[in-house]
């Protein structure tokens, strides 16, 4: 759903919103901390429209390698797809299967 504006602001899905918020307002959207650092979890976080990512020196390889090969992909819209429909998984063990069924090259190690 989007306003009057043709914003996705007024959704109800705040996870997937939040960074179409940022974007249609002109901010990026920036994640630090130990997510950022999941290699499992950048296709999910940039499916959910996430700009940047704030990670430790031990991971930076790894994420750089997933931004790349997400970066590679033809569909793009796959990535968004895979966002919306973890938000319906109730459990740590239904992503990381996810993840694994649809992002084969991800370290399943993560997550």
């Amino acid at each position: 759903m989007t306003s009057a504006t043709g914003s996705a602001c007024g959704s109800t899905d705040r996870a997937a919103r939040s960074p179409r918020c940022a974007h249609d307002r002109g901010k990026k959207v920036s994640l630090c901390g130990e997510m950022a650092s999941e290699a499992a979890a950048v296709p999910l976080l940039l499916g959910m429209g996430l700009d940047t990512f704030s990670v430790s020196n031990e991971t930076l390889p790894a994420i750089g390698r997933q931004l790349r090969l997400q970066a590679e992909l033809p569909d793009q819209a796959k990535l968004r797809q895979a966002a919306l429909e973890v938000l319906e998984l109730d459990i740590a063990a239904e992503v990381r299967r996810y993840v694994e069924q649809h992002f084969p090259q991800v370290p399943s190690a993560a997550l």
